[in-house]
């Protein structure tokens, strides 16, 4: 069998690569445990079938991420020690000239640092994204916007937590993944809105209590859109003022007396987030 180095020999523009990239227009393999990619531009279909036998192709059975998120595998798919988040995304294609290959890249462009990101079907799939000490919440929604601004798409994400990797992950995203299957479907779907309202609407056991809460918050359409709005734009005062078009001294005397009404303080994380589920 040839080696790299012969291989590199014969196709000067071979990249050596520690995970594939699942290009359209490159044969990828693995060889010696390492992702070899291939241009297909100069490559006759004979080539092509020949260097498609010399390894593995690319199979998500084949992903060390994917065969340990998915219980095929209990090895670890990385040493590095940093948390990881996965990003699932589910995608409509309305121009089937489209190259999902390049509809991933482009996604994976907009991170610093990416584990591994794959297609699981033909319209979804997964970004496990590397935890960055010093990093700012990612713009999900300035994202799916220029992705599906530029490919002509339709896009949501579900943004995961951010957990270790060890072997309670699979489990962790498993329960992520039927958090997602569940949610009311927005553009983008975080994680703790998603599990408040999965708990919401699943637990039988706090049912009369959740209802008792609805029917004690304020149902007028004003008090609805500062809550929105408060919990849309992460607690910024200042912000959400200029959007209802009232002074920032306003929106504080009017979040004050929402909390003298219901005990519930909007510029609290939890709060906010439970009261803005509960009156969506």
């Amino acid at each position: 069998m040839l080696s790299i180095e012969e291989l590199k020999t014969i196709y000067p523009d071979l990249e050596i690569n520690q995970l594939p990239h699942s290009a359209d227009d490159a044969i990828e393999l693995m060889l010696d445990n390492q992702w070899l990619s291939i241009p297909r531009t100069n490559l006759s279909e004979s080539e092509q079938a020949l260097l498609s036998r010399l390894g593995q192709p690319v199979e998500n059975e084949q992903r060390a991420w994917y065969s340990f998120l998915w219980g095929l595998s209990t090895k670890l798919p990385t040493e590095n020690e940093c948390d990881s988040r996965v990003i699932q995304f589910q995608v409509t294609f309305t121009d089937n000239a489209v190259s999902k290959a390049d509809w991933l890249a482009a996604l994976q462009a907009y991170f610093n640092q990416v584990y591994d990101a794959f297609w699981t079907d033909g319209t979804t799939g997964v970004l496990i994204e590397v935890k960055q000490d010093d990093a700012v919440e990612t713009n999900f929604a300035g994202i799916l916007q220029s992705l599906d601004a530029m490919f002509y798409t339709t896009t949501t994400f579900y943004v995961g937590h951010f957990w270790p990797v060890d072997q309670t992950l699979p489990g962790l995203f498993k329960m992520e993944q039927q958090l997602f299957s569940q949610s009311q479907k927005a553009a983008v779907n975080t994680f703790s809105p998603s599990l408040f309202q999965y708990l919401i609407q699943h637990d039988q056991g706090v049912a009369p209590l959740i209802k008792a809460l609805r029917a004690s918050l304020p149902a007028d359409s004003e008090t609805n859109q500062m809550v929105n709005l408060f919990f849309k734009n992460h607690g910024k005062l200042s912000q959400t003022a200029k959007q209802l078009f009232i002074h920032r001294n306003t929106l504080v005397y009017r979040i004050d007396k929402f909390y003298r009404l219901t005990g519930f303080d909007l510029r609290n994380n939890y709060d906010l987030t439970l009261c803005h589920l509960l009156m969506s």
